[in-house]
């Protein structure tokens, strides 16, 4: 808000100012130069001095208002606390250019006034800062022509020098500038609104005249008669000065300032005498003489004052032996002192200022002149110069040890010695000094003493600090500011970023610190030291990475059910640090990326794997785990995962396996989450990675307008007509080439149940003529009508299962050699599915002896006691569940279809290259193979194609092959 208010403010000084310059200048021009009516010379006077009233403040307002622009375009608040200054040096230009054109580019004789007054100041300075800095003199250009131009180049470049160097500008100028721009940047209360009696005044006294209206018409041929004509005749000679006028007026004015000095009143003349005693003097060419006297003047007075405070008759009350706040209260109320009275012997002498200083090269303003006898009278005062600095850098440790001071009185004494030009050398440097003395042992101690968190908040709590108090009692002098915040990055936290990161960044990380996270972030950016915070990011991430995927933990053997679970909650968490601790920065994303690669592929297969098995978990239970929304959001974390496993082919035959089983045995909850789930992987890995999975779901589709078309058959319905027993039949026609590979096993089927088979084969084969029909009885399943004592139930199971059923149909106790004998089921199969029926859950069966294990001597008994609240019953929980042998299966065929993919990347490479030495070959086959690939496999398949004569070695050196065509 107080930008704002400052731009109010700003806006007000010019009104006054321009009122101020403007309705004296425009008074006396008018009624010397122009013959007109009293009442048309007001009018004169009132519309000039309303234009430059109106122009100024408007460029006032114009000019900081662009600033207040820049400032929000440079990442500032729009409504800050920082003033109206220009961020960086071409922000004065680019604003004074935007206003000049705005206010000062039409042309009138006010503003040509104002121009040709600027552009002469703007040429002197610039001369002087050409010359400082070495550079060849610019020549002045006419502006006639250009005039519009002229006006954003003139207010640019003065606005500039202003803000930047402001030493080098006329000091008219420069004071009437400084209340315009610098004045308004503070403000105390609402009395800062309101103009001060002065400038109250001279408003009224120039505005009154608008309220004048003459009702009757002025009659200009009535006035001509009633005017008389006066002539005035000069004297015929000169009238003599008297002798000793410059003494005695200088004795007059000397008296009058050391009252002034005492702070009493004048003796005999008043301030309106004593300025015309300076005019006269300055009219009988007495000005350099004036000059002199009044610069002596000032430098006795200033020098005896300060020699006074310094040695006190109180030894106690002397500067030189006060405590440091006193001595800063006491030297500002000098200052302030000595300020007041220049600025009234200025107003006493403005004449000599306005005339004999502007017209004489070289000689300082009047106020300029004063400031150069203080600065050379404390220079003069060594030991008072050492105790301006010792007593700042006190006060600045006060409040660095929590020690209230006097931000007000201290802010005075560096415009104090900014005024005096010292700042630099007393102030400045001094201050940077000792506060890398300060901070780089403060730096040391917290880092023995305190953890790193408290380390990064005490780091962060100094920053703050140190930008209030130089936006507070350093003048907001930006250079400062920015080399005392460069001090505590530079002393307090760089030289112990290393052990921060050693000591605390894994705690930090591994408790989710986000904001203690975010602030080591910020401070490493302040340093440029990001590069040394992402490589210990990078190593945390693969370090409880690679820890979660080689986690040999009973919990998760179990399925390694947990290893995905928290794969995914490591990564929602990795997610987090880095949008909300690392601002999503670019090189943090790619560190993450990298990092979560080598973690998950610790393990080349495994991962791949158990996310594949993990998905298929997801999609059997579906949205008993959450809504559709919450389930497809998670399957995205997943493909997350995804991304970073190298071993796609992996995941891709496990996928398949676990799918095939979803879809013909019904266990998929949600056919929009399979396809969904489809387009994602489509999505990541192309079209040729989903061919065979999407061929699935078109056989399962299919299928059912096959079945359709069976129902309708008239002989195959006639067929099962005349069977005695009446059963429904659901037959999965599927394409050999995209459902995972079955290896076919031959079974006892029942009586009933064969009848069917062939009635089907009969219709299929003679429909779709060329086909074979390979039935895999391992992926049937039945629904089972059976009686119990103590009522029916429907029995949910697999093929094998029912046929283990069926041989109870006339027995209650059978063997376990008679029931393979009978169902002619693979040992190891049979066992699984008499442990399902009758040591499960749902125990329709009962062994003999009680046991999980099923022996050969085993037996088994009908349960007639078996009872349950279901009508229908599933019994798979056992026989569904993939055995160790249908695991190595699959690693064994993934495996065979990378050799082939290995061979067919070396006859490629070598086809191309045609003559290629061993690293070179195995450099290119690990960047064109999409799998982790081991180099003592890659050299078994190069072998392979030298002993099948695609390769040979090159018979002067071995580490050559050579393409066969």
């Amino acid at each position: 808000m107080d930008d704002l208010l400052c731009l109010w403010r700003a806006v007000r000084n010019g009104a006054f100012y321009g009122t101020k310059i403007r309705a004296p200048h425009a008074l006396v021009m008018v009624f010397l130069f122009h013959k007109k009516p009293f009442r048309e010379q007001l009018q004169a006077i009132v519309k000039l001095t309303f234009e430059h009233t109106k122009n100024l403040a408007s460029f006032v307002g114009v000019y900081k208002a662009s600033l207040l622009a820049l400032k929000v375009m440079h990442g500032g608040h729009p409504l800050g606390k920082s003033g109206l200054n220009p961020i960086v040096p071409w922000h004065a230009a680019v604003a004074g250019a935007i206003g000049g054109y705005a206010v000062w580019s039409k042309y009138s004789n006010v503003n040509y006034q104002i121009i040709m007054y600027l552009f002469s100041r703007v040429l002197i300075g610039l001369v002087k800062l050409l010359s400082e800095k070495g550079a060849p003199i610019l020549k002045d250009y006419s502006f006639k022509e250009v005039y519009p131009v002229l006006a954003c180049v003139t207010w640019g470049l003065v606005m500039w020098l202003f803000e930047y160097h402001g030493h080098v500008l006329h000091p008219s100028l420069k004071k009437s500038m400084d209340f315009l721009y610098h004045e308004s940047n503070t403000w105390t209360s609402i009395a800062d609104f309101l103009p001060s009696p002065a400038n109250v005044a001279i408003f009224a006294l120039t505005w009154m005249n608008i309220c004048v209206v003459d009702k009757e018409p002025y009659d200009k041929k009535r006035e001509m008669k009633k005017a008389r004509k006066v002539s005035i005749k000069p004297f015929k000679q000169a009238p003599s000065v008297p002798e000793g006028f410059e003494e005695r007026a200088w004795q007059s004015l000397e008296a009058s300032l050391l009252c002034l000095h005492k702070k009493v009143a004048a003796p005999t003349l008043g301030w309106e005498e004593l300025y015309g005693l300076v005019t006269d003097l300055c009219h009988q060419k007495k000005a350099a003489w004036l000059y002199a006297l009044l610069k002596a003047h000032l430098a006795s007075t200033v020098n005896r004052t300060l020699k006074t405070a310094c040695v006190d008759h109180e030894a106690t009350m002397g500067l030189l032996n006060m405590e440091s706040t006193l001595f800063v209260d006491r030297l500002v109320q000098l200052w302030e002192e000595f300020c007041s009275d220049l600025l009234m012997i200025r107003n006493l002498c403005l004449y000599l200022d306005r005339t004999y200083v502007m017209q004489t090269a070289g000689v300082l303003s009047i106020y300029d002149m004063g400031l150069q006898c203080f600065q050379e009278a404390l220079h003069a005062l060594p030991a008072l110069e050492t105790k301006i600095t010792a007593s700042f850098l006190r006060e600045v440790e006060r409040e660095r040890h929590g020690e209230t001071v006097g931000r007000a009185t201290l802010k005075l004494l560096v415009r104090m010695t900014s005024s005096l030009q010292i700042y630099g050398r007393h102030i400045e440097r001094p201050f940077l000094a000792g506060s890398e003395v300060f901070y780089a042992a403060e730096g040391q101690s917290q880092m023995e003493a305190a953890n790193v968190a408290s380390f990064l908040l005490h780091v962060e709590k100094r920053l703050v600090e140190e930008n209030e108090r130089s936006m507070g009692y350093m003048d907001g002098n930006l250079n400062t500011k920015k080399a005392i915040l460069h001090v505590v990055e530079t002393y307090l936290f760089a030289p112990h970023a290393a052990l921060v990161l050693e000591r605390g960044f894994e705690d930090l990380a591994t408790g989710h610190r986000i904001e203690d996270l975010k602030r080591l972030f910020n401070l490493f950016e302040r340093i440029d030291q990001l590069p040394l915070l992402k490589a210990s990011w990078t190593r945390h991430i693969v370090t409880h990475g690679s820890s979660i995927v080689n986690d040999t933990s009973p919990t998760s053997l179990e399925l390694d059910k947990g290893m995905v679970a928290s794969l995914l909650t490591f990564k929602e968490n990795l997610d987090k640090m880095l949008n909300q601790a690392f601002r999503t920065d670019v090189n943090f994303v790619h560190a993450l990326k990298s990092a979560m690669e080598q973690a998950i592929n610790a393990k080349p297969s495994r991962p791949a794997e158990l996310i594949a098995k993990f998905v298929d978990a997801k999609l059997k239970t579906g949205n008993k785990d959450g809504s559709e929304r919450e389930i497809e959001a998670l399957l995205d974390r997943v493909m997350v995962l995804f991304r970073y496993i190298q071993g796609k082919d992996v995941f891709e035959a496990f996928y398949k396996k676990d799918l095939a089983k979803r879809l013909l045995l019904g266990k998929s909850a949600s056919f929009d989450l399979e396809k969904a789930m489809i387009s994602k992987l489509k999505t990541e890995c192309g079209s040729s990675f989903t061919n065979k999975l999407e061929g699935m779901f078109k056989d399962i589709d299919l299928s059912r307008s096959v079945m359709v078309q069976f129902q309708q058959h008239h002989a195959s319905q006639l067929a099962l007509s005349n069977l005695k027993q009446k059963m429904d039949m659901q037959v999965h026609v599927l394409t050999t080439g995209f459902w995972p590979p079955y290896v076919p096993t031959e079974i006892n089927m029942p009586a009933v149940l064969l009848p069917l088979k062939s009635i089907f084969e009969s219709f299929y084969t003679a429909k779709y003529q060329g086909r074979q029909l390979q039935w895999q009885h391992s992926l049937g399943h039945c629904l089972v009508k059976s009686t119990f004592p103590k009522g029916r139930k429907e029995l949910a199971v697999s093929l094998f299962q029912a046929l283990v059923l069926f041989c109870f149909n006339g027995r209650d106790v059978i063997g376990f050699k008679e029931i393979k004998e009978q169902t002619g089921i693979e040992d190891g199969e049979l066992r699984r599915t008499l442990q399902s029926l009758a040591c499960g859950k749902v125990r329709v069966l009962q062994k003999q002896p009680k046991g999980r294990d099923v022996n050969d001597d085993d037996e088994f008994h009908y349960n007639a006691q078996f009872t349950n609240p279901l009508m229908r019953i599933k019994i798979n929980s056992i026989q569904m569940k993939e055995t160790t042998t249908e695991n190595t299966e699959t690693h064994e065929r993934v495996f065979r279809d990378r050799q082939y993919q290995v061979d067919a990347a070396i006859v490629r490479i070598m086809k191309s290259r045609k003559q290629l030495s061993h690293a070179l070959l195995m450099s290119e086959l690990l960047t064109q193979l999409k799998f982790p690939a081991k180099p003592v496999d890659i050299k078994r398949r190069i072998e392979s194609l030298i002993d099948r004569e695609y390769l040979e070695r090159d018979a002067s050196n071995t580490q050559l092959y050579n393409y066969l065509a």
